[in-house]
């Protein structure tokens, strides 16, 4: 699978720690390209469109004042081929 494509972040430097770090201070959108293979149990799913497509974001969230702990979110997509 290709790697997922982020935009490109901010630098935030966090005074109290010393450290630098990179982030998102406004919406964004990630990319994660998708290949189906030319097979025939992938041809069979693809004819009883819609295909469902699951995965799991993992992000961390801070404010001016704390991070709060890494989050894990399942997300789903459903897909209809043309």
């Amino acid at each position: 699978m290709a790697p997922t494509t982020y935009p490109p972040s901010e630098i935030y430097f966090f005074k109290e720690l010393d450290e630098k770090v990179e982030t998102y201070g406004k919406p964004f959108k990630l990319v994660q390209d998708v290949t189906i293979l030319n097979t025939a149990a992938a041809k069979k799913a693809l004819a009883a469109s819609p295909i469902k497509l699951t995965g799991r974001l993992e992000y961390q969230a801070c404010d001016d004042k704390v991070c709060y702990a890494p989050t894990k979110i399942p997300v789903s997509f459903d897909l209809t081929v043309k």
